[in-house]
């Protein structure tokens, strides 16, 4: 498979757990787990 460029764009959110606050959202989320698939997961907000 070709390696492609996925772009979230969109509000990045901060999730807050109790132990912890992690910046999410769905486009961040998105990238996020393209680049895990070998891809380039980009974030514009």
């Amino acid at each position: 498979m070709a390696n492609r460029v996925v772009i979230g764009l969109g509000e990045v959110l901060w999730d807050c757990f109790p132990e912890s606050r992690r910046p999410g959202g769905a486009p961040a989320n998105v990238a996020y787990h393209a680049a895990q698939l070998g891809n380039s997961g980009i974030v514009c907000s």
